[in-house]
């Protein structure tokens, strides 16, 4: 099953449900020391029988705060991603999937860091239940992304490479661009603004070109700097005007906080997570349920950056085998089949969010890594179309849209 390169591109839902009262499970003192914390462990982690368990932060998280006056907007895009055969510092690391992401469903299954097994699952899996990867984190989909890659005919015929996506982000070929606006500047603040906006691309890319067959060769050029300006796609804003400044994104979240230096957002349901560009690594048009965001703000050559950021969430499996359709991998290909029965065979999770160890599992954990840098924006510009399967439409997305945000359904 693979995402390679192609997971891609918060293109958020319109609705803004934030911070759903279910997640709540309360809040206590982190196992696990301040100077350990990364890749997903933090002041959210907890310690269940048996092992530590990377948690996922909550409502019940929120810092109180006097407030105080904003250091104005910050603007980002990613400047590469860990989706699980690469680990964070970009090397192909055999498991590098087993530390990304967040523990989900608040079981441990069968994880090599602990010492208890659970005596519930979170919902029935068609064959033996998916493990966890260290520290409970779910990551099926990061799993999978790593054997997909390997597949012949599949990494390199559609554009799955962890490695060329990441030279697509250096080069500039897709984005995306976050704003963080109404923060302090302190390590908490009960209540800041994320938006997202879905890049095409830079408005001037450089000459060099990144290589599917050629891992790693990109590394020798330089990638896009905090003066080089990104576009923003078409029909993405809610179209008010300052000028200088980025209107409001359509996909946000407005009631994200700061705790401890790490920035906390949660995503809508339906998150379509698409760069909206074309390069050697196409965006694998991943869609998200019950999605957060977390990361870490660190002060960079006078400004800030982020660092050991991490979004996790559920995939549908009915949205993943559709997102392999409009990346072309259609019915009637030879390895049509082998795809929709991974997908089948690796969901773990409940798409809603709850456990019911007799609920057949329709969903696969997502756990990806990145890290992001200053960054200018620029104009609009329309999307790239994917492909998608002859059948039925184009299976494609519009690119006149709003970037497939909304799930229609």
């Amino acid at each position: 099953m693979a995402i390679g390169a192609a997971v891609a591109g918060l293109t958020l839902s319109h609705s803004c449900k934030v911070y759903d009262e279910s997640l709540l499970e309360g809040t206590a003192s982190s196992p696990v020391p301040a100077d350990q914390w990364g890749s997903g462990i933090g002041w959210w982690s907890k310690k269940t029988a048996g092992c530590v368990s990377a948690g996922i932060p909550t409502q019940s998280d929120r810092p109180t705060n006097t407030k105080a006056e904003s250091i104005g907007d910050l603007h980002f895009a990613i400047s590469s991603m860990a989706l699980g055969s690469l680990d964070r510092k970009g090397q192909a690391t055999d498991g590098a999937w087993k530390t990304l992401g967040l523990d989900l469903d608040g079981l441990c299954t069968t994880s090599e860091t602990c010492e208890v097994e659970p005596k519930t699952f979170a919902c029935a899996s068609v064959g033996s239940a998916p493990g966890d990867g260290r520290e409970c984190r779910d990551n099926t989909f990061g799993r999978l992304e790593a054997d997909a890659i390997a597949v012949e005919g599949l990494g390199i015929d559609f554009g799955l490479s962890n490695d060329a996506f990441n030279c697509a982000l250096c080069r500039g070929d897709y984005n995306f661009v976050f704003r963080l606006s109404g923060w302090n500047g302190t390590p908490d603040d009960e209540s800041v603004r994320l938006d997202f906006y879905p890049s095409p691309g830079l408005e001037k890319k450089p000459a060099w070109q990144c290589d599917l067959k050629a891992t790693g060769a990109w590394k020798k050029n330089a990638c896009w700097g905090a003066k080089d300006k990104w576009t923003i796609q078409k029909g993405t804003t809610d179209g008010s005007v300052t000028p200088g400044e980025l209107p409001n994104a359509l996909l946000s979240d407005p009631s994200a906080f700061v705790r401890d230096g790490f920035v906390v957002g949660q995503l809508p349901e339906n998150t379509l997570f698409w760069f909206p560009g074309k390069s050697a690594a196409w965006a694998y048009p991943l869609k998200l349920q019950r999605a957060v965001v977390i990361a870490k703000l660190v002060e960079a050559d006078g400004g800030y950056a982020i660092e050991d950021g991490t979004i996790a969430g559920r995939a549908r499996t009915t949205d993943l085998v559709q997102a392999f359709e409009d990346l072309g991998l259609c019915d009637g290909h030879s390895l049509y089949g082998l795809m929709k029965g991974q997908v089948a065979l690796n969901a773990d999770l409940l798409s809603n969010g709850t456990n019911v160890e007799s609920a057949p599992c329709d969903a696969l954990s997502v756990g990806i890594g990145f890290d992001a840098r200053p960054a200018a924006f620029g104009a609009e510009a329309p999307a790239v179309a994917l492909p998608g399967c002859p059948s039925g439409g184009d299976g494609g997305v519009d690119a006149g849209g709003d970037g497939g945000g909304k799930d229609g359904g």
